[in-house]
């Protein structure tokens, strides 16, 4: 029997801690290869997340940019809240201090931003 999967369907693979990950290729962009990570507890889930994600990727509905502000930005102010248990007054501070530091400093763009609340 053939263990290889068909072409552009993605790949399957066991991880030492006994969960299983699937790659689903999502193409070139900007000269770098775009791909998406799933883990799951077993194969078979990985095999039927991996099918809707080729399907989601065939019909582009998968998104191939990065991005970047959520990992540069938004993780470390936010990210070690539970989104349960993150509070409106803890986004509005976020969003001020953000749009402070996303144009270095201009005072008035913070004025206006909590001035629209």
């Amino acid at each position: 029997m053939n263990s290889r999967r068909p072409q552009g369907e993605g790949s399957v693979y066991r991880l030492p801690n006994g969960r299983w990950r699937g790659v689903v290729n999502l193409g070139w962009h900007a000269g770098k290869r775009r791909r998406k990570y799933i883990t799951r507890g077993t194969q078979a889930e990985v095999v039927r997340q991996l099918r809707r994600l080729t399907a989601a990727a065939a019909a582009g509905r998968l998104p191939i940019e990065r991005a970047p502000k959520l990992r540069l930005y938004i993780a470390p102010a936010l990210g070690k809240v539970p989104l349960d248990k993150l509070k409106p007054s803890e986004v509005s501070e976020f969003t001020v201090h953000s749009c402070c530091v996303c144009r270095r400093g201009a005072g008035d763009c913070c004025m206006r931003f909590t001035a629209d609340r």
